[in-house]
């Protein structure tokens, strides 16, 4: 129905996230981040015996994700940015074409928000540190532990009342049932070394060999 809200995958959503970022273009990267997770939370509260939200919500009206997005960057100018339209479109009359043109490519509008995975946060970090950044990409990765999906609150949920045995941390099996049931996150060998290259390059001689002794 035309109410329904339509969505990029996540694949895509990841593609255009490295796309801009090997065109040196960080913020716009960045933004398209943020509304991931602004539609991921909106949809969230707004869901309601499980039908999506109407057209009548428009997804660039949540300021918490703006503030986060100048806190990940450390402020700047956004005058550019604000140029730019980066929430996601309603498939109105009005938007008819538009939405042409997405789904006549190689994907199609899913009904349900691109929430940020492991790759999301992989690619935004990676492209980060080769434009210099290093700090960014480590704000990066302190939001992504704090994330509901993070495979230590995870663990932490499914082991209520106990304290979680520090082999599960470690059990590969077991990390990657919950990759596959809960959609955790659980950072792999490659996310390990972007992280690892960030704080090398802050010149962070603490938590980078840490980081590589814990591989």
């Amino acid at each position: 129905p035309e109410s329904q809200k339509l969505f990029p995958p996540v694949r895509q959503c990841n593609a255009a996230i490295a796309t801009f970022g090997d065109a040196g273009d960080f913020r716009r990267a960045l933004k398209l981040f943020t509304t991931m997770r602004r539609s991921v939370s909106l949809i969230r509260r707004m869901s309601i015996g499980g039908k999506l939200f109407s057209s009548a919500v428009f997804i660039g009206e949540d300021d918490d994700h703006e503030k986060e997005e100048k806190e990940i960057v450390g402020g700047g100018n956004d005058e550019e940015d604000a140029n730019r339209e980066s929430s996601w479109r309603t498939p109105t009359q009005s938007s008819s074409q538009h939405q042409h043109s997405m789904t006549s490519g190689s994907f199609d509008l899913v009904s349900f928000p691109p929430k940020p995975t492991l790759v999301t946060y992989s690619t935004l970090m990676s492209r980060a540190v080769s434009l210099g950044k290093p700090r960014v990409a480590v704000r990066l990765w302190n939001l992504m532990k704090n994330q509901p999906n993070f495979y230590h609150a995870v663990i932490s949920r499914k082991e209520r009342g106990k304290n979680p045995d520090a082999s599960l941390y470690m059990d590969t099996a077991y990390l990657r049932r919950l990759e596959e049931e809960d959609s955790a996150i659980v950072p792999d060998i490659i996310f390990c070394n972007i992280l690892m290259n960030a704080y090398a390059k802050l010149g962070d001689h603490v938590m980078a060999p840490l980081i590589l002794n814990s591989m």
